[in-house]
């Protein structure tokens, strides 16, 4: 997972090992959920990432 954190802006990536290569397989920005399952569950906004 890779977090990017500005001034009143966020995003975050998620990335998955597939075939020995990480890939992007999640994304979002402020104000956009980031849902994934595996390998355990995580639900957020980026937003909730900003003092």
């Amino acid at each position: 997972m890779e977090i990017v954190r500005r001034l009143r802006h966020a995003s975050v990536e998620f990335f998955t090992l597939v075939d020995g290569e990480y890939q992007r397989t999640a994304e979002a920005v402020a104000g956009q959920r980031l849902r994934v399952d595996q390998p355990f569950e995580i639900d957020l906004d980026p937003r909730e990432l900003l003092p």
